[in-house]
């Protein structure tokens, strides 16, 4: 990863003008109208401006950790906090240049994107039960009711086709194909020799053969998926569960 080459100084200050220019490279290359530049200047002022961000930024650059996880936790964190305020800053100036507002922009969990795809595959774009048909977008405005739910599976449809093969491949084998079973099954039949040898071979090679692989890869699809659709809400807590791997 760019983050492995960068090191820190003896200054945490100094420190983060690089930091922040690393973050900045991968966000403009997206977000082709902003210069890469003012994205780092104002990851840097966001950082400067919020004490308790600027004290894990300080405690980040000590790297006193006694545990490695810890540590991982602290830079990913770290990535997600600067990475979400050079991209709020990105997203406010592509709003303005191209004439829409912010607030218009939906954003999906991943939580979220599971309820929809495995309707997806299952049902196709068709209407939700009883249970309701707005829950499938969130906004900046209006988190709960934001959207509608046949727009969010025409969305599912359209990050679909962008992902690559192998993890649309997974969402699929998962909700279409084996769409009756549970995740603990689906590891189950894997060392079932009574299960037919290419259906086994199929859940293998996409899934995993226990429940935390199958899971892992599941998630990373569900990330792949996001991210197609415009990646996680940038105006959220910062989390890294959502943004990892």
């Amino acid at each position: 990863m760019e983050e492995a080459s960068w090191e820190a100084s003896s200054s945490f200050i100094e420190d983060l003008y690089p930091y922040a220019g690393i973050i900045s490279a991968e966000l403009a290359r997206r977000y082709s109208l902003v210069d890469r530049d003012d994205i780092t200047q104002e990851i840097c002022m966001y950082v400067l401006d919020n004490d308790a961000v600027l004290e894990e930024w300080r405690e980040y650059c000590s790297g006193d950790y006694v545990e490695s996880r810890d540590e991982r936790h602290a830079s990913a964190r770290m990535r997600l906090i600067c990475r979400r305020a050079g991209e709020r800053y990105c997203r406010r100036e592509t709003a303005a240049r191209v004439g829409y507002s912010p607030s218009d922009e939906a954003f999906y969990s991943t939580a979220v994107l599971k309820l929809l795809v495995e309707h997806f595959f299952r049902d196709g774009i068709t209407e939700r039960d009883s249970q309701g048909s707005d829950l499938g977008r969130q906004t900046r405005g209006n988190p709960a009711t934001a959207g509608t739910w046949l727009v969010s599976l025409m969305d599912v449809e359209r990050g679909l086709s962008r992902i690559p093969r192998k993890y649309r491949h997974r969402l699929k084998l998962r909700y279409q194909d084996f769409g009756d079973k549970s995740v603990t099954e689906l590891a189950a039949m894997t060392q079932n020799l009574a299960i037919p040898r290419g259906a086994r071979e199929r859940i293998e090679r996409a899934l995993g053969t226990t429940e935390d692989q199958i899971h892992g890869r599941l998630r990373i699809a569900l990330i792949k998926l996001q991210r197609a659709l415009g990646g996680s809400n940038p105006y959220g807590p910062d989390r890294p569960s959502e943004e990892s791997p």
